[in-house]
């Protein structure tokens, strides 16, 4: 069983706003209707880009690995128990001599039949452990962003977070985008703000 994994991987990235965001105007990302305060306030929003913070921080390979880890797993379990179907249908023929009866070969179909209904259960709840163990990965990387990214927004000013997705956001002002500042804020609390500059140019560790 293969999974494209950088699809999983991409598609779990995607998080949805950190708090409900109305307006009477429909107005481009972080640029205010007329007539509307133009300073940050209540409402205003933020943009952060999770796929390029989990690609600076490294945390993508990490859950590749994870995810193809448990794959492995998986599969191993799916031949062990192909493998355990197969020896019974042989036991039971082998008990049935070199030329069973017509009863004895339909028990062996019917067994056949059951071992392989058996089997695609178990692909199939292998498929949903490794859909549940992508999405666990995935809410854990959102966990780590959330309150740091909550935390770089209210600073700013900002009261609603929202990803980089080209498919929701037409346009927004790159100075709300508080992607490169919770890069910085996650690394210097891994290494310490003395170390934080000299890693920008270094390779990122998964938090």
């Amino acid at each position: 069983m293969r999974l494209a994994l950088s699809l999983i991987v991409v598609g779990c990235m995607f998080l949805g706003c950190a708090a409900g965001c109305t307006s009477k105007n429909d107005t481009s990302a972080g640029t205010p209707a007329p007539g509307m305060n133009s300073g940050p306030g209540i409402g205003a929003v933020a943009v952060i880009d999770l796929n390029a913070i989990a690609r600076r921080l490294g945390f993508d390979k990490q859950m590749a690995g994870a995810i193809k880890q448990r794959e492995t797993s998986l599969n191993q379990q799916l031949v062990t128990t192909k493998a355990s179907y197969e020896k019974q249908l042989v036991e039971k023929q082998r008990g049935f001599g070199p030329t069973p009866t017509r009863e004895q070969a339909q028990l062996l179909v019917n067994m056949q039949q059951q071992a392989e209904a058996s089997l695609s259960q178990v692909r199939q709840q292998a498929r949903n452990d490794l859909t549940n163990h992508t999405a666990q990965l995935a809410q854990h990387f959102r966990g780590e962003v959330r309150p740091i990214a909550r935390e770089v927004a209210r600073e700013k000013g900002l009261s609603v977070v929202v990803t980089k997705n080209d498919s929701v956001l037409l346009d927004y002002d790159t100075a709300v985008d508080i992607t490169e500042a919770v890069i910085e804020r996650v690394l210097a609390r891994q290494l310490g703000p003395a170390a934080a500059p000299a890693e920008r140019t270094a390779n990122r560790q998964p938090p």
